[in-house]
């Protein structure tokens, strides 16, 4: 958590950001100023940006221009009215910390956001919805088992993305891995596709052909 989280919070300990402080003692990385944390922004990679709501001047353009300036990195905001408020496109936050919960449900609720990050990067993944971090956790918590799961989405949704990393952390890992469209193959020549053939089993097939099913076993 060193390296990779700010704190942006006015420069006196007050009892809002207690909670925060003692969670982190000195690994957090404190900033009282915009222009610091600006300039962070821009030398390096920040996966977690909390803002204390008494922050001086904090409003929601604030909150915007960092969030143009840290495209991917989660931003939280440290209140006590945060079962109180609900996320929309408009306030730009990710959620919300509720110091009053004390260090150890602080300390949780960061560990679980750091985990989720950590798996989007493990397979391969970009977002910051809570949508994405429940398919990412989906993810890993069916890769190691071996049960059949159909994904199911509109064209472009990410379907074999999804695919692929389940099968690149399974058993099945050092097998093949076939993507397959479906739609893009004739009705005539899905079964043969699909189950293979043997030679003379139809007009033009000259040869025994191996279907996908049969290329992918036990991928």
């Amino acid at each position: 958590m060193k390296n990779n989280i700010l704190i942006l919070a006015p420069a006196e300990p007050d009892r809002q950001t207690t909670a925060v402080r003692k969670v982190f003692d000195t690994t957090g990385e404190y900033v009282d100023q915009l222009s610091i944390l600006y300039t962070i922004l821009k030398e390096r990679t920040v996966d977690l940006i909390l803002i204390a709501e008494n922050f001086p001047g904090l409003n929601l353009r604030m909150v915007k221009k960092i969030r143009r300036r840290a495209p991917f990195a989660d931003i939280w905001e440290i209140t006590e009215a945060a079962f109180d408020r609900e996320l929309d496109d408009e306030t730009f936050y990710n959620g919300y910390i509720n110091p009053a919960a004390g260090p150890k449900a602080v300390r949780e609720r960061i560990r679980k956001i750091l985990s989720q990050r950590d798996l989007l990067r493990k397979y391969g993944m970009v977002g910051l919805s809570s949508q994405i971090k429940v398919v990412v956790e989906t993810i890993n918590r069916i890769a190691p088992t071996d049960i059949s799961v159909l994904v199911i989405g509109p064209s472009g949704s990410g379907k074999e993305l999804v695919a692929s990393a389940i099968h690149n952390n399974s058993a099945r890992a050092g097998k093949r891995f076939l993507a397959v469209n479906c739609g893009a193959l004739a009705e005539g020549v899905l079964e043969s596709e699909l189950f293979g053939h043997e030679k003379g089993a139809f007009t033009g097939s000259v040869g025994r052909r191996d279907g996908l099913f049969r290329q992918a076993d036990g991928g």
